[in-house]
């Protein structure tokens, strides 16, 4: 682009306008590539574990041809940067009419250079091409490649530098993988380079957190952090009518020796040198009769677990689903779904062969996971903690509660009509308390001691029924979100689960707030008291509001652009007959959990929907529904939800958004230690009820990455 020079300060103010645009730009584009090399880097580690050493290569170049994108865009927003500095000079300069026309030039130069109308998946391709087809520029990069390859490596084998002499080694072991085909005396096909494993890195003496050389045999090897398994369950696809058949679940060492359904997963192992990690395995049926439908399995270091052997009957005919879950320390790693033709007679038998990969959270903090499935008035709850068998019977950590359908129709009752008078603020309270009881006493009597006994500081409640607050329960001394950090996981029966990221956030931090009130009846303060709070911050914060919170901008923006806090403040609609059509109110309409839910978001973003009425309002008529907008919003990507369940004045909703971002923001707590410490300050500061409306839908334990607001 070429500006024309004038000699003016209207001129000035034009270039610097148009230099902050450009070098906003160039970071997003810096940023879209630094998660595209992640993903690459990702996939390199998968490809180092088959044979496929040339994709190996061709994903580590595009690797080094996206960082030498990113030098050169970090490169040219240095000098906007001068530029930008020279420009607010001269704004205070008394010759501002006497500029340099040279200036202006290197200006429209920069400007040009940084705003070219090429295809960037064009130039790529081009690039690469290029390089692949010409044996004299690839061998420029061979050092770079090298490079990088230990460095992925070195990430691989958790930070320890990888050895100089990798070659040599998997020649090594390729002799001996020779000699001991000669020695068994049979056919055995050798892998390829690529395809050979890097062996463990030896312990580098005196090396950070690395023990020095002592009087261990050679032989020896460092523990690892994680173990590489593959679930393998065995169960047919078809089943006989009230006829008992088996299923079969083991952890298998190497993947080509799984013989049903393939579960990868990377497994967590224990500091302790002599303690090997536990997995849990859950199976869950609608329809069906389990007998024990939780055993545990001890994974060894060095071979294939023992086969767990769970006894399954079919009650019911037609197309069934049985749920595999797998736990580690409380903690749901995944689970597999399982589909199976329940008939009245069965000729042949077939098994079921399917592939999930499942990865492992990292840091596993939870203290305890209370499962619960939900069938018409039938509860069924299991409690996953990695303080099993210690400090509990094992027989509290698995109940049913057949509950009477008077208790149940009360229950709903309460939930759905419950009125709160906060001008009678002892009446709310008694409410509530009475609903919290109820709740409580849903959960077995065993499994409620063992809670108190474990004392979670870190407790999700797991279930797709979204109706009953279990975070509300009170135990007799006091609301249980008030004594632990809850969090709520939402489970859709038909879909497989994935784990999601344990942080969130990057230097790069966006945050956007969505500020809607179409009917003008809002005091709206969210904005300024968060502005307050991210002002010494590197925060990208932008609002959205009047004419611009609309519908399609907002939902533009999520799919497009990768942001790590989304508010919304304004009105919540509850739909009850229709809850896919309950939502959020924009200047357009109102964006529904329908629509939430049929969009992919970019990232994973903390949505906190602070849905509130006017500081009039003085009494609630019902508790809304907000658990389908949660489903929606985190079936689209969102890591986290916090939503209210019913109606709070617009000054309180403001002052707790203030109160969490301080914590989570400026504290580093915790997504669900923020939350309970806000309703704690709440509930003194207070004497109604409305700290309690507040409910969070994802890992209390979230929280902001290490490299955040740096």
């Amino acid at each position: 682009m070429a500006i024309k020079f004038n000699k003016n300060r209207e001129n000035l103010e034009y270039l610097k306008t148009e230099i902050e645009k450009i070098i906003r730009k160039l970071k997003l584009k810096i940023r879209n590539y630094e998660e595209k090399i992640i993903i690459l880097k990702n996939r390199v580690k998968d490809l180092y574990k088959s044979d496929k050493e040339q994709m190996i290569r061709k994903v580590l170049l595009q690797i080094i041809l996206y960082r030498k994108k990113i030098f050169k865009y970090q490169g040219l927003i240095s000098n906007l940067e001068k530029n930008l500095e020279e420009i607010k000079s001269l704004f205070v300069s008394e010759m501002i009419n006497n500029v340099n026309v040279d200036y202006f030039n290197k200006i429209n130069y920069a400007l040009k250079e940084s705003t070219e109308k090429s295809s960037e998946e064009e130039i790529d391709a081009k690039i690469f091409s290029e390089i692949e087809n010409q044996v004299d520029i690839v061998e420029d990069y061979e050092n770079d490649i090298d490079i990088l390859k230990k460095e992925i490596l070195m990430e691989m084998s958790s930070g320890a530098e990888p050895p100089d002499d990798l070659e040599e080694r998997k020649k090594k072991l390729r002799k001996e993988i020779g000699d001991i085909k000669e020695e068994l005396g049979f056919e055995y096909e050798l892998p390829s380079a690529g395809g050979i494993p890097m062996p463990q890195s030896p312990q580098i003496e005196g090396a950070k957190g690395q023990p020095k050389k002592s009087d261990k045999t050679e032989g020896e090897k460092r523990r690892p952090k994680t173990i590489e398994r593959y679930g393998d369950i065995i169960a047919d696809n078809e089943m006989e009518l009230n006829k008992e058949t088996k299923i079969m679940v083991s952890i298998k060492k190497e993947a080509k020796s799984v013989l049903g359904v393939k579960v990868q997963m990377s497994i967590t192992v224990p500091e302790e040198e002599k303690k090997l990690p536990e997995i849990e395995i859950f199976i869950m049926a609608p329809d069906f009769e389990i007998p024990e439908p939780r055993k545990k399995l001890v994974i060894p270091l060095d071979r294939d677990s023992e086969i767990l052997e769970f006894k399954i009957t079919p009650k019911e005919v037609g197309k069934k689903y049985i749920f595999v879950e797998f736990y580690q320390e409380g903690k749901m790693i995944n689970r597999a779904i399982l589909e199976v033709i329940v008939k009245k007679e069965t000729n042949s038998i077939n098994k079921i062969e399917k592939s999930f990969n499942i990865t492992m959270f990292e840091n596993v903090e939870i203290d305890a996971t209370l499962r619960i499935i939900r069938y018409e008035n039938k509860f069924i709850f299991s409690l996953f903690t990695k303080h099993g068998g210690t400090i509990i019977d094992p027989r509290a950590s698995f109940g049913t509660m057949e509950i009477k359908k008077k208790y149940i129709k009360n229950l709903n009752e309460l939930m759905r009509d419950m009125a709160l008078d906060f001008k009678n603020p002892k009446k709310a309270m008694n409410i509530i308390k009475k609903l919290g009881k109820l709740v409580y006493q849903l959960i077995p009597g065993p499994m409620r001691e063992a809670i108190k006994k474990i004392d979670p500081k870190y407790l999700i409640f797991e279930t797709g029924d979204l109706f009953v607050p279990f975070e509300l329960a009170h135990d007799g001394e006091d609301f249980i979100c008030l004594k632990y950090c809850i969090g709520k996981r939402i489970l859709d029966e038909n879909k497989d689960f994935s784990a999601p990221p344990i942080c969130f956030g990057t230097s790069e931090f966006d945050f956007m707030m969505v500020e809607s009130n179409p009917n003008k009846d809002l005091e709206l303060k969210d904005r300024e008291y968060i502005e307050k709070i991210i002002k010494n911050y590197d925060i990208n914060f932008k609002t959205l509001k009047d004419k611009n919170a609309t519908k399609k901008l907002i939902l533009d923006l999520i799919k497009s652009t990768p942001i790590e806090i989304i508010h919304f403040a304004g009105h919540g609609m509850f739909d009850e007959k229709n809850p896919d059509n309950s939502g959020i109110l924009l200047e357009d309409g109102i964006l529904t959990a329908h629509e939430i839910r049929n969009m992919k978001i970019k990232g994973f973003p903390l949505i906190f929907a602070n849905a509130c009425e006017s500081a009039s309002i003085t009494k609630v008529n019902k508790i809304k529904g907000v658990g389908g907008v949660a489903r929606s919003f985190l079936g689209s990507g969102a890591i986290g939800f916090i939503g209210p369940l019913w109606e709070i004045t617009d000054d309180l909703a403001a002052e707790f958004a203030m109160k969490f971002y301080e914590k989570l923001l400026i504290d580093r707590l915790t997504v669900g230690d923020a939350i309970k410490e806000v309703k704690i300050e709440l509930k003194s500061k207070y004497s109604d009820i409305l700290w309690a409306t507040f409910n969070y839908y994802g890992d209390p334990t979230l929280k902001l990455c290490p490299k955040s607001l740096a």
